[in-house]
């Protein structure tokens, strides 16, 4: 058998072994958009929070899931960890509280923001998930302008930036 020269072994080392994320850093163009994952079961208010987030920009992705399970089924398989998590609480088969200490339990997915996006506005509801570690605690608003309002807060506290890109 024989051994290749050193400068063919370097070129298939780097073909085989550069991360597929590198072009994301080093080009504008191949950026990563920014990924959101809204958990709810009602899919009206699922559609018209993803609307409002196209709003704020048309770059980031939406991915959702209809209930505790299949949210943290997403979360693990997940290549690419969402940057936010959109939680409601009143879920079928696993409820938001549940979630979210279940995504805060798992040493993966703990760094992720899980912002609580339910019609509660309970204290004892506020006081648990913020317990739990949620990041924020929204009370769904009765108007698509509000919607807009209220997740851009949100991005311009994270840091993330709700304008929209060329």
């Amino acid at each position: 058998m024989r051994v290749p020269e050193s400068n063919s072994i370097d070129k298939t080392f780097v073909t085989l072994f550069t991360p597929c994320w590198k072009p994301f850093i080093t080009h504008k163009k191949y950026f990563m958009p920014t990924t959101l994952l809204i958990v709810d079961d009602d899919k009206d208010d699922m559609a018209l929070f993803c609307e409002a987030i196209h709003e704020i920009n048309k770059t980031y992705r939406c991915i959702t899931a209809s209930n505790g399970l299949e949210a943290l089924q997403l979360l693990k398989r997940a290549v690419k960890k969402p940057d936010f998590v959109f939680l409601d609480l009143n879920l079928p088969f696993m409820n938001g509280k549940e979630c979210l200490a279940e995504i805060k339990s798992i040493p993966a997915l703990v760094s992720i923001p899980v912002i609580i996006y339910t019609t509660s506005k309970l204290k004892k509801d506020i006081d648990e998930v913020y317990k739990l570690g949620a990041a924020n605690f929204l009370t769904k608003p009765n108007s698509f302008r509000e919607i807009i309002e209220m997740v851009s807060n949100v991005f311009s506290v994270s840091g993330k930036k709700g304008e929209k890109e060329n």
